[in-house]
C-alpha cells in the first residue's frame, strides 16, 4: 500500500489549487475543461448531467493525441435529469462515447455528488465542489 507524506502534498500546484482556492463558476468550468482535455483517465460522479456536458466530453475525446485513448467512468443517479426524454437522449449519447463506462444508481434522489477525478499519467488530481456536470 502506498502512502502520502506531507511533502507529497506540496509537489503539485494542482493539489494545492484544490485545497486553497475557491473557484467561481467561470473558473470552475475552465478548470474542468482543461483537465478533461489533458487527462487519460477520467472519473465523474455527478447528480445532474445535461447535453452540453456530453458535448464537452466529446470535445475532450477529440482533443486526445492521435493513437492515445481516454478512459471515462461516469456514475449517475437514475434521475440525473428531470426530463425523462432528455435522460434517454443523454444516456444514449454517453453510451456512444468510446472507452466510456456508465453506471446508474437507484438512490431515490439521495445521490448528490459533484466529484471529478483526472489521471494525467504522472499525477492524479480532483475537483470537488458544488458544480454539477453541465455545460453552462
Amino acid at each position: 500500500m502506498s502512502r502520502f507524506s506531507e511533502s507529497d502534498l506540496h509537489d503539485s500546484e494542482d493539489i494545492l489549487l484544490g485545497n486553497d482556492e475557491v473557484l467561481d463558476d467561470d473558473s470552475w468550468a475552465t478548470e474542468l475543461k482543461l483537465r478533461l482535455e489533458n487527462a487519460m483517465e477520467i472519473w465523474i460522479a455527478s447528480a445532474f448531467v445535461d447535453t452540453r456536458a456530453v458535448g464537452i466530453l466529446e470535445s475532450a475525446l477529440r482533443a486526445a493525441p492521435p493513437g492515445s485513448t481516454r478512459e471515462i467512468r461516469i456514475l449517475l443517479d437514475n434521475e440525473f435529469h428531470e426530463n425523462p426524454l432528455a435522460r434517454e437522449v443523454i444516456i444514449n449519447k454517453l453510451y456512444s462515447l468510446p472507452n466510456t463506462i456508465i453506471r446508474l444508481a437507484d438512490t431515490k434522489g439521495k445521490f448528490h455528488p459533484k466529484c471529478y477525478i483526472f489521471n494525467q499519467g504522472s499525477y492524479t488530481s480532483a475537483l470537488v465542489g458544488s458544480m454539477n456536470f453541465t455545460g453552462g
